[in-house]
């Protein structure tokens, strides 16, 4: 069905209204005229006949055929005179036969005054004419009828002309009533139309249109009101954006991953973050289950899909740990008291799960462990040999003198290397907990190698300084330095041969100065490159702890020099030795 537009309704109504208005004027005026006319014409017929019968009334009813076309052209109307009877006794008509009978209905007694037969005039003259019959009155008695009958031929034009006269004034009038509704309902079809093209382009989502405001009827206040709508629509669509975007950043930017499933675990919404621990790139509908932790994640959502209540889960992601919290969303209000007036409780809609990478504490607690066990056993040594030599002199068992030297230089040594382990231990807990303040100063680097090296060289160990002429002052703490030199040149000395000479170089490269240490040993396996600078970590597990040490050196070196903006590595190969370099920047760089 084809739609009407609301203007052709309006038009159509109003014209529907004007024409059945005019039509009904038009043809009640036309029949109020044509009343009016006939009405007149019978009143003028009737006075005249009135005249014309008391003239005869007076002299007889048998007037003079002359006298009576006299009359005729008088009263404009055909005459006939007719006796008490019935029968006609004169005529001003030649179509008239005298002596004839009237018909009853054309005869009028006392004290009616005068009656119409227009069919009967009709027939006898041959055209329309309009009768009236007067009665004549001799004193109190009626003698006979005078019946005039007037032609309805001018009448019917006048009448007719009346009618046309109305028809083109209604016409006249339906044309410009229908302007008229045209220029009203266009003034209420077109702002109706220009809401409906604002209300469009807002659909497509353009809210900042605005509707021209032309009047103040009410039309002109509905504009003014959609356009406040409108203006309030588009600051709560941009707050609501504003706040989408301020919840898209915060999940975007989280370091936990956010997942919302429906009830079967389909993903529905699924930030950066958790992506990345599930493993599922950028797929927009990720299926969960297929992924790394699936079967995990499969088993919380059905626990918590069965049972409307929050759980958490912990499982592994390759080497991550994940702890994953999941919430139902709807469900039971939790907090309320069993048997309390509540609202019925929604069905679920979905689960929100929130992934925790749980690896840095994970590893963090196996350190401490670890740590805690190295730290153990690494006391545990040099307090056994201390006890045992102990109560080795308590009991007397040194046979000489000799014996028992050895036995006091034994706990002497034990005890210092326990003073030593203790004094790392410190040293690298204040380094790594920051709170280490050593002030920061040029460094003469070359006078602070050849004095560790020269203390060195009283064990009987080949040190070769190849070192730059010149080397401008770095910028540390000569103390601290010279603790990394000692600790750098100390692990080269026990896993190098005795004849084998070691190396130490210094060089000026840009604004940083290089410091290395070059051993003969027997080099360092790959696997074990990456975790050197660990706490308590040794290359070689087979050597004595009172040969290979407690393996803090070099976690000592890495923190001092870091924090002096400096850094550490290693090169090495087995079967060829080891290159320990470390670099800091120059003093005038700082």
């Amino acid at each position: 069905m084809p739609r009407r537009s609301l203007l052709a309704k309006l038009l159509l109504s109003h014209t529907m209204v004007a024409v059945i208005t005019l039509l009904a004027l038009s043809l009640l005026s036309s029949k109020l005229v044509s009343d009016y006319y006939f009405s007149w014409t019978e009143a003028q017929l009737t006075s005249r006949g009135e005249e014309i019968a008391t003239f005869l009334s007076t002299g007889g009813l048998m007037p003079d055929r002359r006298w009576l076309e006299m009359l005729d052209r008088f009263a404009d109307a055909r005459l006939i005179v007719v006796d008490a009877e019935g029968q006609i006794l004169a005529a001003s008509s030649p179509r008239v036969p005298i002596g004839a009978r009237v018909a009853p209905d054309e005869m009028v007694m006392p004290p009616r005054r005068s009656a119409s037969a227009p069919d009967e005039a009709t027939r006898r003259f041959g055209e329309p004419m309009l009768s009236v019959t007067v009665p004549i009155v001799k004193g109190s008695t009626t003698i006979g009828n005078l019946v005039l009958s007037s032609p309805v031929r001018g009448v019917n034009t006048a009448i007719n002309a009346v009618r046309y006269l109305i028809l083109y004034a209604a016409a006249g009038a339906i044309v410009l009533s229908t302007a008229l509704a045209y220029t009203a309902a266009r003034s209420i079809a077109r702002p109706v139309n220009e809401i409906s093209r604002v209300a469009l382009k807002m659909v497509e989502g353009d809210l900042r249109q605005q509707i021209p405001v032309k009047s103040s009827d009410e039309i002109g206040q509905l504009a003014a009101n959609f356009n406040r709508m409108a203006s309030a629509l588009d600051q709560t669509v941009k707050a609501l954006g504003s706040e989408k975007a301020k919840i898209e950043n915060v999940l975007a930017n989280m370091s936990e991953g956010v997942v919302a499933t429906d009830l079967d675990g389909n993903a529905i919404l699924m930030n950066k973050r958790a992506r990345e621990v599930l493993g599922t790139g950028d797929n927009a509908a990720p299926d969960l289950y297929q992924g790394a932790g699936g079967e995990a994640l499969r088993a919380l959502i059905t626990e918590v899909t069965g049972t409307g209540v929050a759980s958490a889960m912990e499982f592994q992601v390759g080497a991550r740990y994940i702890v994953a919290h999941a919430s139902p969303l709807g469900g039971p209000q939790q907090g309320l008291a069993q048997g309390s007036q509540q609202e019925p409780e929604p069905p679920l809609a979905g689960i929100v799960i929130v992934l925790q990478d749980a690896t840095r504490l994970m590893e963090a607690e196996e350190l401490r462990t670890q740590l805690l066990a190295n730290v153990a056993h690494e006391l545990r040594t040099p307090l056994t040999s201390i006890s045992a030599y102990a109560q080795a002199l308590q009991d007397d068992l040194a046979r000489d003198e000799v014996m028992r030297q050895k036995f006091i230089s034994t706990i002497q040594k034990e005890s210092a290397r326990l003073n030593r382990l203790v004094t790392d231990l410190l040293d690298l807990s204040i380094m790594q907990s920051g709170k280490a303040e050593w002030p920061v100063g040029p460094v003469n680097v070359a006078d602070l190698i050849a004095r560790v090296v020269e203390s060195h060289r009283t064990s009987g160990r080949t040190i070769v300084v190849d070192a730059d002429d010149g080397l401008p002052p770095a910028a540390s703490n000569e103390a601290r330095l010279e603790q990394v030199l000692n600790n750098l040149l100390d692990n080269a000395a026990k896993y190098s041969p005795k004849e084998a000479p070691l190396v130490v170089r210094a060089r000026a490269t840009g604004s940083y100065l290089v410091v290395s240490v070059v051993d003969r040993g027997p080099g360092i396996p790959e696997a074990d490159l990456p975790h050197i600078w660990e706490r308590f970590y040794r290359v070689d597990k087979s050597r004595s702890r009172s040969e290979g040490g407690a393996g803090l050196g070099l976690a000592i070196v890495k923190e001092v020099v870091e924090a002096y903006g400096g850094t550490v590595g290693v090169d090495s190969q087995e079967g060829q030795g080891s290159v320990f370099w470390f670099t800091l920047p120059l003093a005038a760089s700082v």
